[in-house]
Protein backbone atom coordinates (compact mmCIF):
# COMPACT_ATOMS: atom_id res chain seq x y z
CA UNK A 1 0.00 0.00 0.00
CA UNK A 2 1.12 3.53 -0.73
CA UNK A 3 0.06 6.94 0.43
CA UNK A 4 0.62 10.54 -0.50
CA UNK A 5 -0.60 13.82 0.92
CA UNK A 6 -0.51 17.11 -0.87
CA UNK A 7 0.97 20.30 0.56
CA UNK A 8 2.51 20.04 4.04
CA UNK A 9 0.47 17.11 5.34
CA UNK A 10 2.35 13.99 6.40
CA UNK A 11 0.22 10.95 5.42
CA UNK A 12 0.32 7.38 6.57
CA UNK A 13 1.16 4.68 4.05
CA UNK A 14 -1.46 4.18 1.33
CA UNK A 15 -3.26 7.47 1.85
CA UNK A 16 -3.48 10.94 0.49
CA UNK A 17 -5.66 13.83 1.50
CA UNK A 18 -6.17 17.52 0.86
CA UNK A 19 -8.29 20.07 2.61
CA UNK A 20 -9.13 23.73 2.07
CA UNK A 21 -11.84 25.78 3.72
CA UNK A 22 -12.96 29.15 2.49
CA UNK A 23 -15.55 30.87 4.70
CA UNK A 24 -18.93 32.09 3.49
CA UNK A 25 -19.69 33.37 0.93
CA UNK A 26 -16.57 32.36 -0.95
CA UNK A 27 -17.40 28.83 -1.99
CA UNK A 28 -15.48 25.84 -0.77
CA UNK A 29 -13.37 23.67 1.41
CA UNK A 30 -11.57 20.54 0.42
CA UNK A 31 -12.04 17.88 3.07
CA UNK A 32 -12.82 14.35 1.69
CA UNK A 33 -15.40 11.62 1.99
CA UNK A 34 -17.35 8.86 0.22
CA UNK A 35 -20.70 7.59 -0.95
CA UNK A 36 -22.78 5.08 -2.80
CA UNK A 37 -26.08 4.70 -1.00
CA UNK A 38 -28.40 7.07 0.68
CA UNK A 39 -28.93 7.01 4.42
CA UNK A 40 -29.45 3.57 5.93
CA UNK A 41 -32.70 2.05 4.81
CA UNK A 42 -33.03 4.20 1.71
CA UNK A 43 -32.55 3.22 -1.90
CA UNK A 44 -29.20 2.43 -3.44
CA UNK A 45 -28.03 4.75 -6.19
CA UNK A 46 -27.44 2.47 -9.16
CA UNK A 47 -24.17 2.83 -11.05
CA UNK A 48 -23.27 1.05 -14.24
CA UNK A 49 -19.81 -0.15 -13.15
CA UNK A 50 -21.11 -2.97 -10.92
CA UNK A 51 -19.44 -1.71 -7.73
CA UNK A 52 -22.68 -0.81 -5.91
CA UNK A 53 -22.03 -3.18 -3.00
CA UNK A 54 -18.52 -1.82 -2.55
CA UNK A 55 -19.72 1.80 -2.60
CA UNK A 56 -22.49 0.97 -0.16
CA UNK A 57 -19.98 -0.81 2.07
CA UNK A 58 -17.65 2.18 2.24
CA UNK A 59 -20.51 4.55 2.97
CA UNK A 60 -21.85 2.20 5.63
CA UNK A 61 -18.49 2.01 7.43
CA UNK A 62 -18.08 5.80 7.25
CA UNK A 63 -21.58 6.43 8.56
CA UNK A 64 -21.04 3.96 11.41
CA UNK A 65 -17.95 5.97 12.42
CA UNK A 66 -19.85 9.25 12.14
CA UNK A 67 -22.99 8.20 14.00
CA UNK A 68 -20.93 6.58 16.79
CA UNK A 69 -19.58 10.09 17.43
CA UNK A 70 -22.96 11.81 17.29
CA UNK A 71 -22.50 13.15 13.76
CA UNK A 72 -25.06 12.95 11.01
CA UNK A 73 -24.69 10.35 8.30
CA UNK A 74 -23.63 11.41 4.81
CA UNK A 75 -25.82 10.53 1.86
CA UNK A 76 -24.72 9.48 -1.58
CA UNK A 77 -24.58 12.15 -4.22
CA UNK A 78 -24.53 11.07 -7.84
CA UNK A 79 -22.34 13.98 -9.01
CA UNK A 80 -19.75 13.32 -6.30
CA UNK A 81 -19.97 9.60 -7.05
CA UNK A 82 -19.33 10.15 -10.74
CA UNK A 83 -16.43 12.52 -10.06
CA UNK A 84 -14.86 10.14 -7.51
CA UNK A 85 -15.14 7.18 -9.88
CA UNK A 86 -13.61 9.17 -12.73
CA UNK A 87 -10.71 10.21 -10.49
CA UNK A 88 -10.11 6.63 -9.30
CA UNK A 89 -9.95 5.46 -12.91
CA UNK A 90 -7.63 8.35 -13.80
CA UNK A 91 -5.22 7.49 -10.97
CA UNK A 92 -5.29 3.76 -11.80
CA UNK A 93 -4.51 4.44 -15.46
CA UNK A 94 -1.55 6.62 -14.45
CA UNK A 95 -0.43 4.41 -11.52
CA UNK A 96 -0.32 7.49 -9.31
CA UNK A 97 -1.80 8.74 -6.06
CA UNK A 98 -2.44 12.44 -6.57
CA UNK A 99 -5.24 14.96 -6.06
CA UNK A 100 -4.34 16.63 -9.35
CA UNK A 101 -5.83 14.71 -12.26
CA UNK A 102 -4.44 14.07 -15.74
CA UNK A 103 -6.16 17.25 -16.94
CA UNK A 104 -4.25 19.26 -14.28
CA UNK A 105 -7.38 19.98 -12.23
CA UNK A 106 -7.56 20.03 -8.47
CA UNK A 107 -10.62 18.92 -6.54
CA UNK A 108 -12.53 22.22 -6.75
CA UNK A 109 -12.12 22.54 -10.51
CA UNK A 110 -12.89 18.87 -11.11
CA UNK A 111 -16.10 18.93 -9.05
CA UNK A 112 -17.19 22.13 -10.77
CA UNK A 113 -16.63 20.49 -14.14
CA UNK A 114 -18.73 17.50 -13.05
CA UNK A 115 -21.55 19.84 -11.96
CA UNK A 116 -21.38 19.93 -8.15
CA UNK A 117 -23.03 23.32 -7.69
CA UNK A 118 -22.77 25.91 -4.91
CA UNK A 119 -20.27 24.03 -2.73
CA UNK A 120 -19.68 25.34 0.77
CA UNK A 121 -17.43 22.42 1.70
CA UNK A 122 -15.62 19.89 -0.46
CA UNK A 123 -13.07 17.28 0.53
CA UNK A 124 -11.23 14.31 -0.92
CA UNK A 125 -9.41 11.30 0.54
CA UNK A 126 -7.48 9.02 -1.78
CA UNK A 127 -5.77 5.70 -1.11
CA UNK A 128 -4.02 2.88 -2.90
CA UNK A 129 -3.78 -0.81 -2.11
CA UNK A 130 -6.53 -1.53 0.42
CA UNK A 131 -8.64 -4.54 -0.57
CA UNK A 132 -11.98 -3.85 1.14
CA UNK A 133 -14.24 -0.96 2.16
CA UNK A 134 -13.44 -1.62 5.82
CA UNK A 135 -9.70 -1.62 5.15
CA UNK A 136 -9.72 1.69 3.29
CA UNK A 137 -11.92 3.44 5.88
CA UNK A 138 -9.75 2.03 8.71
CA UNK A 139 -6.65 3.41 6.97
CA UNK A 140 -8.25 6.83 6.72
CA UNK A 141 -9.45 6.69 10.33
CA UNK A 142 -5.88 5.99 11.53
CA UNK A 143 -4.52 9.08 9.76
CA UNK A 144 -5.43 12.30 11.60
CA UNK A 145 -5.98 14.50 8.50
CA UNK A 146 -8.06 11.81 6.75
CA UNK A 147 -10.01 11.11 9.93
CA UNK A 148 -10.80 14.83 10.23
CA UNK A 149 -12.22 14.76 6.72
CA UNK A 150 -14.38 11.70 7.36
CA UNK A 151 -15.69 13.16 10.60
CA UNK A 152 -16.16 16.73 9.40
CA UNK A 153 -19.41 17.80 11.07
CA UNK A 154 -20.57 19.83 8.07
CA UNK A 155 -20.20 17.05 5.47
CA UNK A 156 -23.58 16.05 4.00
CA UNK A 157 -22.88 14.36 0.64
CA UNK A 158 -20.40 11.70 -0.43
CA UNK A 159 -19.17 9.86 -3.46
CA UNK A 160 -16.73 6.97 -3.58
CA UNK A 161 -14.68 5.67 -6.46
CA UNK A 162 -12.77 2.42 -6.88
CA UNK A 163 -10.66 1.44 -9.86
CA UNK A 164 -7.96 -1.14 -10.54
CA UNK A 165 -4.67 -0.68 -12.33
CA UNK A 166 -3.65 -3.16 -15.03
CA UNK A 167 -1.73 -4.97 -12.28
CA UNK A 168 -4.85 -5.21 -10.09
CA UNK A 169 -3.88 -2.48 -7.61
CA UNK A 170 -6.87 -0.82 -5.88
CA UNK A 171 -7.26 2.97 -6.18
CA UNK A 172 -9.85 4.58 -3.91
CA UNK A 173 -11.34 8.09 -3.93
CA UNK A 174 -13.74 9.58 -1.41
CA UNK A 175 -15.27 12.97 -2.25
CA UNK A 176 -17.35 14.79 0.36
CA UNK A 177 -19.36 17.94 0.03
CA UNK A 178 -21.95 20.32 1.37
CA UNK A 179 -23.70 23.00 -0.62
CA UNK A 180 -24.94 26.40 0.49
CA UNK A 181 -28.50 25.13 0.05
CA UNK A 182 -28.00 22.25 2.53
CA UNK A 183 -29.41 22.83 6.00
Amino acid sequence: MREKVTQVLQPKKGLAQAAFHIPWPIVAAVVMLIGATRLAGQELIQFQDGNNAIYAGVLSVINAERTARGLGAVSANKVLQTAAQWMAEDMAARHTLDHTDSRHRGLASRLQDFGYENPRLIAENIAEGQDTPTAVVNSWMHSPPHRANLLHPEARHAGVGLAFSAQGQHYWVLDLGTTFTDS
